[in-house]
């Protein structure tokens, strides 16, 4: 079997068939899977997204995605890349289809100057992404699940707003920018708006002036309840855990959900909502799987789920 492999991003990327081709990937089909979904990746969700994709006869097998972002930590701005949307089709699952589509992605990072990379793997690409591309840092990120009484404390909405559209988001957030790049996965007021007009999911973000959540309405195993994705706080120290409460409470009513999950870390702020699940009762939780997570954590003070393509 002859295969030809393309680079593809913006402007070039073939949204249906590799729709057509995720469906067959993964038995089943869904608004993640769909076309609108993959066009919304690559070529509007991120300011850069470009997927390996291989051939055959003229049809597409495989692919690998990577969503190019920039990561500040000790003082530095870095390259990172998250590899996402890895899948091939039943019949051309074996090993030279699959290293010659590791092999060009690992060539377009380094022809980027990419260092350092993270993904939110399934449990079958991490042997490949840990042989292929050296990947061999495993985080189980902290989650932590707790209850809104639906109720803020001391009555009324104590100078929270919210807001529900990607573009009244991206706007409010201006005034967390600057704390959103110090370390950790950077974010730009445009990159939010970008990032939250996806056509899965439903996003909301509540904010009191200092503090900030993101969240987004979930159904997980048949449960309802509100991922919160991100955290952010102009001034660490005006940080109040009491009113960081009103800002969740808001942001749980705003989803129409009670219960709320986050998963990840946010160390500028003493944000910890809830009760810490045990690792032992997450089974595979949410594992990232990288390159410098794991070594170089404690110079990363926000990472959470908005940083990965599933949150």
């Amino acid at each position: 079997m002859k295969i030809k492999l393309e680079v593809a991003g913006a402007g070039e990327f073939p949204s249906r068939i590799t729709s057509e081709l995720a469906c067959r990937a993964f038995a089943r089909r869904g608004a993640d899977l769909s076309e609108k979904r993959f066009r919304w990746t690559y070529e509007e969700g991120y300011d850069r997204a470009v997927a390996v994709s291989a051939y055959s006869g003229g049809d597409k097998i495989g692919q690998a995605g990577v969503i190019f972002k920039t990561l500040a930590f000790n003082g530095k701005v870095e390259k990172t890349a998250e590899l996402v949307d890895l899948f091939v089709s039943p019949e051309s699952r074996d090993y030279r289809t699959v290293s010659r589509i590791y092999q060009e992605l690992r060539a377009t990072l380094e022809a980027e100057d990419v260092r350092w990379i993270y993904t939110y793997p399934n449990a079958g690409a991490r042997l490949l992404n840990r042989r292929f591309l050296k990947l061999t840092e495993f985080n189980l990120l902290p989650v932590r699940i707790g209850v809104s009484a639906g109720l803020l404390p001391g009555g009324g909405r104590c100078g929270v707003r919210v807001f529900q559209d990607s573009t009244e988001i991206s706007k409010a957030f201006g005034t967390y920018e600057e704390s959103a790049g110090r370390s950790g996965p950077r974010w730009t007021s445009r990159q939010i708006g970008r990032r939250l007009a996806t056509p899965v999911h439903a996003y909301a973000m509540a904010c009191d002036g200092n503090f900030a959540l993101l969240g987004s309405p979930r159904t997980i195993r048949g449960i309802p309840l509100l991922l919160v994705c991100a955290s952010f706080c102009r001034d660490e120290r005006l940080f109040d855990r009491q009113k960081a409460g009103r800002v969740l409470a808001r942001l749980c009513a705003a989803g129409g959900r009670r219960i709320f999950l986050h998963a990840g870390w946010n160390r500028q702020v003493d944000f910890r909502p809830g009760w810490r699940v045990p690792d032992a009762l997450l089974g595979n939780g949410v594992v990232v799987q990288s390159n410098f997570l794991s070594s170089k954590a404690g110079d990363i003070a926000r990472f959470e789920l908005l940083d990965l393509d599933y949150g």
